[in-house]
């Protein structure tokens, strides 16, 4: 009694893949194949980019590593809302802007997080101030949008942390302003 290979690989002595054989087909013109280990280690790379920005967000939003007062201190300076027709949003989206006040900080040196209360993260390096320098982030929302964050500031280099701070933003069609942004100041030439 003969016993069957356990695989194609050891039964033909081939990996299974050769072009132009019937079953091996390819979505490709002449039976081309696409080079998936591109494809797969871009996708990987992308994966576990996003992964190390969740755990980068988790990680500042959770207790601080260095004592349990902050390194520095920020303090929520207010949230304003603009629309679409004077705020760079699509037609329809409102301009959010956050404002906070920092010190103590380098601020070329300062990485900003967000987190909303579905878990969603956000961070980004800081990059704007307005003209009489309170730190900014913003963002695009839909009228109605409403959802409490968490945000946080960390020094780049050194990895210490400000205080967690916690507002709740409200896209309602009361807080929308039709006025123009203010300008503001590129931090670092960013």
């Amino acid at each position: 009694m003969r016993v069957q290979p356990r695989n194609r690989m050891r039964e033909n002595r081939t990996s299974g893949s050769v072009a132009g054989a019937p079953g091996n087909r390819s979505p490709y013109a002449g039976g081309q194949h696409h080079p998936q280990g591109l494809t797969f280690n871009l996708r990987q790379k992308e994966k576990c980019m996003k992964r190390s920005f969740l755990i980068a967000a988790l990680a500042l939003l959770t207790a601080n590593t260095h004592t349990n007062a902050a390194d520095f201190s920020a303090e929520f300076r207010g949230v304003k809302y603009y629309s679409a027709e004077n705020s760079g949003c699509r037609a329809g989206m409102i301009l959010v802007r956050e404002y906070y006040s920092v010190s103590g900080v380098d601020l070329n040196d300062l990485m900003y997080t967000r987190v909303s209360s579905d878990g969603k993260p956000h961070t980004t390096p800081v990059k704007y101030t307005t003209p009489d320098g309170l730190v900014l982030d913003g963002f695009c929302a839909a009228p109605g949008h409403k959802h409490t964050y968490k945000t946080r500031f960390s020094k780049i280099s050194t990895g210490e942390q400000s205080n967690i701070i916690t507002y709740t933003c409200d896209v309602s069609p009361s807080n929308i302003s039709d006025a123009k942004p203010e300008s503001l100041r590129s931090i670092g030439g960013s």
